[in-house]
């Protein structure tokens, strides 16, 4: 969902009976209510930053009960509370690593269930004490993610760890649970964990939490140990995203995930969309609506509320999303300065690819192959032919890798058989964003086929069905299907879309391949590609 800039109140408030209600969910409800926070935070590595963001937090928390009394969960973004100012990025890492740690509290131990709220006389950070108070105050399950130091000998030359961590704190201000981010990405300064934390925590609604961070969802462990090994159904999901194009939009990869493992995802995003770090959202894996979500092109904070059903034999029971989405102004939330933001991402390495122009004025069939692995795409599209060649629209190309790409922090094992929007012709102009106010589109998909064949490793690849569309929204489940059919030593996925689209952006399957790694990049070669038409 989009913001417009003359937006003063919320975009959209609508209620049902179950929010009429002035009583918390239980065990036997079919439903929690949730909600997720898209945040622009005060930036400054200082105490002043920290604790203005943690009243800012307050004040939604405030808001979320107000708008919906019954608020069972609250999720912030990874790095809201501490995040380094334009001047600090350029600081040495032994420089920012000093300032972390002189504002970095120290976590008590989970299983003492400490509840910082009611220890006044301790050394418990006033941050954890804020926080666990109005945790305690508005009856609500937090999620917060913050910085944390530990003690520790002969670790180094500060004899700290520093973690990038999740802390989640009950209705009574209990510090219940915490996650130490394993996958860092760029994050220097930080420490990770011997092994990877498995973190979930109960609840008194009935539901069982894992959690993890941002760059944690592209790789298996922990994330997918979570929902293999202790069969979670349920993830809260702080994070500070960079969107690449075509494939790795936040909301793309939210959507996808929630939906190839079918499971609740609740994913609170950080708001800078000058680096594409947009994009929050409430998905209830492969259930036919998305509940909700909020991406902006624009600096703002944003609420978005929902019931979600709960996952109960394997089904979901609840068929209506009623949701509140909820923007704040800067009077109400000023930490919004000057509003000069345009939105940037990444663009994937697509030098890499294999890939062909596509031409939709007839039916077609194509397949590319590069080193035995093999993409097939069949495909009806119409043009409109009110727009003529000499004006700018936007063209399509359909692209495949398998290999080891570069994550900008490790090597990883890709899979990728995907459609792509393009500004012209050329492969160059794919991946990045385009004016949409002034180039058009001409394409009308009424079927995409996507078919491809991987190899089945034991708990080593997952395969996601990747999509965009030009609101830089995901489509809902009930516009298109993943299917799979194992056979001994392989599967057969095919990724088929059900709708009319006019507007799509990128379609495909992205599956990452654990096993490789670490191994050395992919190295594009021009030749041994072959096409079939």
């Amino acid at each position: 969902m989009r913001f417009k800039d003359t937006s003063w109140y919320f975009l959209a408030i609508l209620y049902c009976q179950f929010f009429s209600t002035s009583s918390q969910s239980s065990s036997e409800s079919l439903y929690y209510v949730g909600a997720v926070v898209e945040y622009h935070p005060i930036h400054g590595l200082s105490e002043t930053a920290a604790f203005s963001n943690i009243e800012n937090y307050i004040t939604i928390l405030k808001k979320a009960k107000e708008l919906n009394s019954n608020l069972d969960i609250i999720v912030y973004p990874e790095t809201g509370i501490l995040i380094e100012s334009e001047d600090e990025i350029f600081l040495s890492i032994e420089e920012k690593r000093n300032r972390y740690l002189s504002l970095a509290p120290i976590v008590p131990d989970i299983s003492k269930k400490i509840i910082p709220c009611e220890m006044e006389n301790s050394n418990i950070s006033m941050a954890l004490k804020k926080l666990s108070c109005a945790a305690k105050q508005y009856n609500a399950y937090l999620v917060v993610n913050y910085i944390e130091k530990e003690d520790c000998n002969n670790c180094g030359g500060d004899n700290k760890n520093l973690y990038n961590s999740n802390i989640i704190f009950d209705r009574n201000g209990t510090i219940i649970s915490r996650y130490r981010k394993y996958n860092l990405f760029q994050e220097f300064s930080f420490n990770i964990t011997h092994e990877p934390d498995i973190s979930i925590f109960e609840t008194d609604f009935g539901v069982k939490f894992g959690h993890f961070i941002c760059f944690d969802i592209l790789f298996e462990t922990p994330a997918l140990e979570l929902l293999r090994k202790h069969k979670i159904t349920d993830i809260v999901y702080p994070t500070h995203w960079f969107g690449e194009l075509p494939f790795l939009d936040a909301l793309s990869v939210q959507a996808a995930w929630s939906y190839a493992n079918d499971v609740n995802l609740l994913a609170s995003g950080f708001n800078n969309p000058t680096t594409g770090s947009t994009g929050s959202g409430i998905f209830t894996g492969k259930y036919s609506k998305i509940p909700g979500l909020i991406h902006a092109d624009r600096k703002k904070n944003a609420l978005l509320i929902t019931n979600i059903p709960k996952v109960i034999q394997g089904q979901r029971n609840v068929t209506n999303f009623e949701k509140i989405l909820y923007q704040f102004t800067n009077n109400e939330m000023p930490t919004i300065d000057n509003d000069t933001s345009h939105s940037g991402f990444l663009t994937d390495f697509l030098s890499s690819f294999t890939t062909i122009s596509i031409r939709p004025e007839t039916d077609k069939f194509v397949t590319l192959c590069k080193n035995n692995f093999c993409c097939h795409l069949n495909y009806k599209a119409e043009h409109n032919e009110t727009i003529g060649e000499e004006e700018e629209y936007y063209r399509y190309r359909f692209g495949i890798f398998a290999g080891v790409r570069s994550y900008g922090v490790v090597n990883a094992g890709v899979e990728v058989c995907g459609l792509m929007i393009c500004g012209n012709d050329s492969l160059s102009s794919c991946g990045k964003q385009l004016d949409r106010n002034n180039i058009k589109f001409r394409t009308n998909f009424l079927k995409i086929q996507i078919t491809t064949t991987v190899a089945k490793r034991e708990n080593s690849l997952i395969n996601m069905p990747i999509s965009l569309q030009n609101d830089f929204t995901p489509l809902d489940p009930e516009n298109f299907s993943l299917e799979s059919i194992d056979l001994e030593n392989f599967k057969i996925l095919s990724l088929n879309f059900k709708g009319t689209e006019k507007n799509l952006m990128s379609f495909g399957i992205y599956s990452r391949n654990f096993s490789a790694d670490g191994n050395a990049l992919t190295i594009h070669e021009s030749s041994s590609s072959k096409f079939f038409f």
